[in-house]
């Protein structure tokens, strides 16, 4: 019997562990539904187990939420709601540290999709983490580079170069001005990171215009 008891509950623990790697387009829909959207008492719950199955790589993230560039079609979450990712960021059901890293995590060797159109832009989601995502940093610079930089610097530029990929030139001047502003008050090193991310950005847009 103790031998069936220890089979079953690695078993679950097995099955737990799938679901949180590839879980169903619906559960997640459901998890933040119930913990963000519908109040009950329960929601912290949902919070959380919505953390836990949210992705930790940026092609797991496009798997959920990106775009199929060769359907042309969305992904199952491609379309979310304008509050959707700073509920996730700003939930207490975490420690801030904990969502930084997944923001991270996520941002390492994104891309903003590019359409046949030349030099237009699409992919709701992306974006839009993309957007918030650097809104976080520049919210937390102090916090968000000292995790940053436990990334090697190859990675770190891909961050930043992520965070400015967007075709409108202006606005990315700007942006780049800001977060340079914001992190060389705690690390002025990092502004040559940013730097080197921001030349991706302005050479590759600069073919698509």
């Amino acid at each position: 019997m103790k031998r069936y008891l220890i089979f079953f509950v690695l078993f679950f623990s097995f099955t737990q562990l799938l679901k949180a790697q590839n879980p169903d387009p619906l559960y997640v829909i459901d998890a933040y539904r119930k913990g963000f959207i519908v109040p009950n008492k329960d929601s912290i719950y949902y919070q959380r187990m919505f953390f836990k199955v949210f992705p930790t790589s940026f092609k797991t993230f496009s798997k959920y939420y990106g775009w199929d560039e060769k359907l042309n079609v969305g992904r199952p979450l491609t379309a979310v709601p304008p509050n959707y990712f700073k509920r996730i960021f700003n939930a207490k059901a975490y420690s801030r540290a904990e969502v930084i890293k997944k923001i991270i995590d996520i941002s390492i060797n994104g891309k903003r999709y590019v359409a046949p159109i030349k030099g237009k832009s699409y992919g709701a989601a992306t974006g839009r983490f993309q957007e918030d995502s650097f809104n976080f940093a520049m919210t937390h610079p102090a916090e968000f580079v000292s995790v940053l930089k436990t990334h090697s610097e190859a990675d770190i530029i891909s961050v930043w170069a992520f965070y400015m990929d967007y075709p409108n030139n202006k606005y990315r001047k700007a942006d780049y001005k800001k977060i340079c502003g914001l992190v060389a008050a705690h690390d002025p090193e990092m502004v040559a990171l940013i730097t080197e991310g921001y030349k991706k950005d302005v050479a590759k847009w600069a073919d698509l215009h």
